[in-house]
């Protein structure tokens, strides 16, 4: 039980740090949508969408942390329900 407490603190901890990185891209993203007429002008979109798009993969580097450990504590929980199908299986098998 106390593992299970335990990687919940983890999860939430990444979910939140993954969300702060989807945050900055968008509020970044938002920011030059606003001033989009002086990017242009300037002859910086393609320097903007550089930023954008290296914004986009840190947030998804960020995200693999969260995806893996949910998915562990997914499994984890599917194995130790006593009512999930791998546990009915097994317990039939042995009968």
């Amino acid at each position: 039980m106390g593992s299970s407490f335990a990687m919940g603190n983890a999860v939430s901890a990444r979910q939140k740090s993954w969300l702060r990185a989807t945050e900055k891209r968008i509020n970044f993203t938002a920011s030059i949508l606003g001033s989009i007429r002086n990017v242009k002008v300037l002859g910086l979109t393609e320097v903007m969408s550089s930023m954008i798009e290296g914004l986009r993969t840190e947030e998804l580097e960020i995200s693999k942390k969260f995806r893996q450990l949910q998915s562990i504590r997914v499994c984890m929980g599917a194995c130790f329900n006593p009512y999930s199908n791998s546990t009915i299986l097994c317990y039939q098998a042995h009968q």
